[in-house]
């Protein structure tokens, strides 16, 4: 459930930081993924109604296994580090 909402979250920051047309390599280097759009896909599923838990839309995500993973700790991380270093303080 958690892992659901955590990707189905980090979609919507994707949509918003396109929306946006905010900028960094890292991130829109990740961003080029063929994962972004089974992230949209994902996301779709988790926060509209499915009749079947394991729905496709969540399967085909799942099933790139370790690559998904990785990608979504990296693509987490790389928004992590952007955003800490957008709101530093200019006191540190």
């Amino acid at each position: 459930m958690y892992m659901s909402l955590w990707y189905g979250c980090l979609y919507i920051l994707i949509e918003g930081w396109r929306t946006l047309r905010l900028e960094n390599q890292e991130i829109d280097a990740l961003l080029r993924s063929s994962n972004v759009n089974l992230l949209r896909i994902y996301r779709n599923a988790t926060f509209h109604y499915q009749k079947d838990y394991l729905h496709e839309k969540y399967m085909t995500f799942l099933r790139e296994g370790e690559a998904t993973a990785t990608w979504v700790r990296a693509i987490h991380n790389a928004f992590a580090g952007y955003f800490a270093r957008e709101f530093e303080s200019p006191d540190a």
